[in-house]
């Protein structure tokens, strides 16, 4: 943990974007959180969130909160890794399974009606969750929720969209792409090109 005279100083905005990118933002998603920026176009954000978080003095900032929070909570950029991509690689299969067995039941209509109490047997297939105890610790991880219906059981695992949105900022997948603004010499590149189209004139006659 960082010495309260080591902590670099920043100012307001800048501490409030360091802080918001080592939860798990990305760089403009950040400077969104910390800056106005209603009325600026994202090419604009993203290039000031670029220019941000390139000064030395906040790549140093992200570095202690980032070490700061991994000791208050013991945790690290490959455990939440490891818990995401468990969510990822989850499937319905691992959580259940289909099982054929012998039943007797009195015959019914097609609506379901019991319309004789004489018992029949016959082969039926049925779903049936698996026990815990055939889980991996990675399946676990991947669950949200489990409860008891009027249908039966409900198993419910963690969204994959959002999942894959995680592990994208995580890893830096979804940067904002730089664009270029100057020639190989240096020279600004024009904002606006006009095109003006001459039109020869029709040979005479």
């Amino acid at each position: 943990m960082a010495e309260e005279d080591d902590i670099i100083k920043l100012t307001g905005r800048q501490e409030k974007a360091c802080r918001k990118f080592v939860e798990g933002a990305d760089r403009s998603e950040a400077y969104r959180h910390a800056y106005s920026c209603e009325n600026m176009k994202q090419a604009t954000v993203n290039r000031r969130a670029s220019e941000l978080f390139s000064m030395q003095k906040i790549k140093d900032r992200v570095r202690q909160l980032s070490i700061a929070l991994e000791e208050e909570h013991k945790i690290t950029k490959d455990k939440v890794l490891f818990q995401l991509k468990s969510i990822l690689d989850s499937k319905i299969t691992d959580y259940c399974k289909l099982v054929t067995k012998m039943v007797e039941e009195p015959i019914r209509d097609k609506k379901g009606n019991v319309i004789a109490d004489t018992l029949v047997t016959y082969e039926k297939t049925v779903l049936v969750f698996k026990d815990f105890d055939e889980l991996t610790k990675e399946q676990i991880l991947a669950i949200e929720s489990v409860k008891q219906t009027q249908f039966g059981i409900e198993l419910k695992l963690h969204g994959k969209s959002w999942t894959i949105e995680r592990i994208s900022k995580l890893l830096g997948y979804d940067m904002p792409a730089k664009t270029a603004t100057t020639d190989p010499n240096g020279e600004a590149l024009p904002t606006n090109v006009t095109v003006e189209v001459v039109t020869p004139p029709a040979p005479k006659e």
